[in-house]
């Protein structure tokens, strides 16, 4: 339908990474209600607090031939917040912009945010991505809660799809408009890989991605020991919408 004429961001390998580079893996896209957003991360020496949580926000018009607007959005200053940004997600409902990030919930050192304790931010912004209101999410600081790649909104209802743990565990989380938790569900005990979430007609669909398999040449200290070298299989849930 469309597409930009040229990439909108290029940027070092992983593991390649300096601090400050931008990091497009894993970029949210954010149809809004005139434009189009790209979110990236801007890469930090570590996930350890006191680090800053940046994202890079690209605006373009809804055919994808000019940019709009562009834009860091430092989170580093609400409580919280800190710690190098990670895979969120984002959505446009009813006037305001949404995001989900996890941020570190525990001092210590992290060099990947795939070992570092987390908790999940719903952030509410304004047209002009100004704060309205947060809270954080979680239940315990202790768990790793990260991979925040399904989100949407869907009768007043949030829903979210993420990791937690290590193994990591694939979770379905239903908040209601105060940001409270009416259920949680686990999806898959064994959660590798990425999130999908999608709605229709009342009927949830939550895919998980195969896993990252054995890990490449060079970056195997940058994986867990207990990284999988098992081939990766997808899969696909789906669930009933039930408000009662």
């Amino acid at each position: 339908m469309a597409y930009t004429p040229k990439p909108i961001v290029t940027a070092p390998a992983w593991t390649k990474e300096k601090i400050g580079d931008e990091v497009p893996n894993d970029p949210i896209a954010l149809v809004g209600p005139n434009s189009i957003f790209v979110i990236t991360r801007i890469y930090q020496e570590s996930s350890s607090i006191g680090t800053p949580t940046i994202y890079r926000v690209r605006e373009f018009t809804n055919d994808l031939k000019t940019k709009l607007a562009q834009f860091d959005l430092n989170l580093s200053d609400l409580a919280g917040a800190e710690g190098d940004a990670r895979q969120a997600s984002a959505y446009y409902y009813n006037g305001y912009y949404y995001m989900i990030v996890p941020t570190t919930s525990k001092s210590g050192s992290y060099a990947i945010d795939m070992t570092t304790p987390s908790d999940l931010l719903l952030l509410q912004f304004d047209k002009n991505w100004k704060i309205v209101k947060y809270k954080n999410l979680s239940q315990n600081h202790e768990d790793i809660e990260t991979f925040v790649t399904g989100f949407k909104i869907y009768k007043d209802f949030f829903l979210v799809t993420y990791k937690k743990g290590m193994p990591f565990v694939g979770l379905l989380n239903i908040y209601d408009q105060n940001f409270n938790l009416v259920l949680s569900e686990t999806v898959k005990e064994k959660g590798e890989g990425r999130s999908a979430l999608e709605i229709t007609d009342g009927r949830i669909y939550v895919g998980f991605s195969g896993g990252q398999g054995p890990p490449p040449p060079g970056a195997k200290n940058k994986f867990p020991k207990n990284q999988s070298s098992k081939p990766p299989k997808a899969e696909i849930y789906i669930f009933e919408f039930d408000e009662e």
